[in-house]
């Protein structure tokens, strides 16, 4: 399977893809800065054009605790 088929068979709320290889679970990032996702202690790069879809699912989680 490729990445965006397994992105499509997890629940969109909680996941999202960034960069080519890596989909995370929102509830796990630890942090996020201009280039790095960290995720249980593993740095991941942030694709550029995957970058304001993350940021953007962010403030939409945070809103709704």
């Amino acid at each position: 399977m490729n990445i965006k088929t397994i992105l499509n068979k997890l629940p969109s709320m909680d996941f999202v893809r960034v960069n080519k290889s890596f989909v995370v679970n929102l509830k796990k990032i630890e942090s996020v800065d201009n280039h790095w996702v960290t995720v249980a202690g593993f740095e991941m790069p942030l694709g550029a054009s995957f970058k304001e879809n993350l940021l953007t699912r962010i403030d939409k989680q945070t809103i709704n605790r």
